[in-house]
């Protein structure tokens, strides 16, 4: 009787983890399409992220290139500012000239 209640607790406590672990199984399928749905959702984020830091690179590029645009534009305008104030000069020289003339 004694082998009994022990082949009864054993296969009572064996019962109970096979239950236990079955309940735990089952919430494993839900688990697994959880860590998917994240997985998908992650590459999705990740594609934007790639995505966006392309369109960063593009905007940089051309933000490069309309700064060295104005850098020419800048050089081009401190050129001919330069020209006129030799042309204004001249102008002025020719008049005092001709007003010494007089």
């Amino acid at each position: 009787e004694m082998l009994e209640d022990m082949v009864k607790d054993m296969t009572e406590t064996h019962e109970q983890e096979v239950s236990e672990l079955s309940a735990q199984l089952s919430g494993m399928p839900n688990l697994v399409l959880q860590l998917e749905t994240h997985e998908k959702q992650n590459a999705v984020l990740s594609k934007e992220l790639g995505d966006i830091k392309r369109e960063k690179e593009s905007v940089q590029e051309q933000l490069n290139n309309m700064r060295d645009e104005l850098s020419d534009v800048k050089g081009h305008f401190l050129q001919a500012s330069c020209e006129l104030s030799a042309l204004l000069e001249e102008k002025n020289a020719l008049l005092d000239a001709q007003n010494e003339d007089r």
